[in-house]
């Protein structure tokens, strides 16, 4: 708030992380008759520890699933509504009226399922507590690729037309069914468990070559991979591994990018003929 206040406030709060606690934060200081003063606590302080404790509760409560009750009425006339018009970039206008328009959609079920799943497996695998916010910043990663970033999203989503999109379609329910294995393809059954040729073998090679730096390969599931761009690794200090990390994340959405291309190339491109090893370094991955 002490660098970026004018930025939001210009920009409407567009994107801004609670952005109704700090909205209301703001318009009681600015209510304030008397000039407000904000000191650095000194570290070894009693000040500095109480503002580490509220740190921590803050993240905690900010992760948390329940919202609890807080006031957040402001003072009239102190809280700057919608976005300047002037200085602004288009992407801005365009992010508040997606903001706008999503307050009126309906949360469609397989995402918040998906979503469920990727919180529930970083708590189990890596003990963070993380938001649903946490996991759609994570999408966008600059590491990522940007098909590669939309083919996640979609992921998320469960927008893949393939396994149980085909069910209700008169004539197409075979299309639902995977014709090397026999079972429904979702996409859980294309990343990981298909034993067409490509996706053992790609997972195989990225283990391999994730291996030769770090100790540790994740077992490979959806969650696994649509959560990759969570990944927070850490050396025995506790100092962040960007490095490996920055690795992770292009290893494990550029396999799973691959191998949804490879089967896309199979059931569409080939009807459904098996691909050898020879061509699977061949199919275009960012066509």
């Amino acid at each position: 708030m002490s660098t970026k206040l004018t930025t939001w406030e210009n920009e409407g709060w567009v994107g801004v992380r609670h952005r109704e606690i700090l909205r209301a934060i703001v318009a009681e200081l600015k209510a304030r008759k008397a000039r407000t003063k904000f000191v650095a606590a000194g570290p070894g302080t009693e000040a500095r520890t109480l503002c580490q404790l509220a740190n921590k509760t803050a993240k905690t409560v900010a992760a948390c699933s329940i919202v609890p009750d807080i006031q957040l009425d402001m003072p009239a006339a102190m809280a700057l509504p919608g976005v300047q018009l002037q200085g602004n970039k288009q992407k801005i206008f365009y992010r508040g009226i997606r903001e706008v328009k999503a307050q009126d959609l309906e949360p469609r079920p397989s995402t918040e399922h998906m979503l469920e799943n990727v919180k529930r497996h970083i708590k189990q695998t890596r003990g963070r507590v993380i938001t649903d916010e946490d996991i759609w910043n994570s999408l966008q990663h600059k590491d990522f690729l940007p098909r590669t970033a939309q083919f996640l999203w979609r992921s998320m989503h469960n927008a893949h037309r393939v396994g149980h999109y085909w069910t209700h379609i008169p004539e197409c329910q075979e299309r639902a069914i995977c014709q090397e294995c026999g079972e429904t393809e979702d996409l859980k059954h294309i990343l990981t468990t298909c034993s067409s040729p490509g996706a053992e073998l790609i997972w195989s090679a990225a283990e391999k070559l994730w291996r030769e730096k770090e100790p540790e390969w994740p077992e490979i599931s959806i969650e696994t991979i649509l959560g990759c761009g969570l990944v927070d690794l850490r050396d025995e200090s506790g100092k962040k591994k960007r490095g490996p990390e920055r690795m992770y994340r292009i290893l494990i959405s550029e396999s799973a990018y691959t191998i949804w291309m490879l089967r896309n190339d199979r059931v569409i491109s080939r009807a459904g003929s098996p691909i050898n090893e020879a061509v699977i370094g061949r199919v275009p991955k960012h066509a």
